[in-house]
């Protein structure tokens, strides 16, 4: 790849016209006998006479106070609506392994208390969500894409798993 020269560059271009402008004006003054750059020595005396101008300007006072408290408000604000986009760490913290298969969650705050919600396990052979059947003696697990069914015992009560979340929280996310 060909590199590409300085001269041709943006800065270069920029760097170049700035001193071209300096050597002209240093040229044409010299040609018309006046010291060496007027031009720019104008424009700072142009600039100190403005900030002078500024700065001897009458303010009143109601003025500045409401500045101050414009100033403060925005502030606040600012500082406000930063602490509500400040999210808990816990909230990246949405599956896991359990004791007999990987389980997935969302947390969502309702009434200003986080809660779980759509718990959902997760087949060991295949990871696709588990169909969840409860009947009067017990509660079934099938996988609807490999046919997977736990036996009773290997199980895992939603309810359990849930406490289990809750206490993960608690020990990894404390401040």
């Amino acid at each position: 790849m060909k590199r590409e020269s300085w001269w041709n560059s943006g800065w270069g271009i920029s760097i170049g016209t700035a001193v071209f402008s300096l050597l002209l004006t240093i040229v044409y003054d010299y040609a018309k006998s006046n010291p060496i750059l007027s031009t720019i020595s104008s424009i700072l005396v142009r600039i100190w006479e403005w900030l002078i101008l500024v700065l001897n300007f009458n303010i009143k006072l109601w003025w500045l106070l409401a500045a101050i408290l414009i100033i403060v408000l925005i502030i606040l604000y600012l500082i406000a609506a930063s602490k509500e986009t400040d999210l808990p760490s816990f909230l990246e913290y949405k599956e896991e392994k359990f004791a007999n298969w990987k389980w997935s969650w969302s947390l969502n705050a309702r009434s200003g208390k986080w809660n779980i919600s759509e718990l959902v396990a997760h087949c060991p052979k295949c990871d696709t969500h588990l169909v969840q059947d409860s009947s009067f003696y017990r509660l079934y697990f099938n996988c609807p894409r490999c046919g997977f069914t736990p036996n009773e015992y290997s199980t895992d009560d939603p309810k359990n798993v849930e406490a289990v979340i809750v206490d993960n929280i608690r020990r990894k996310f404390r401040d």
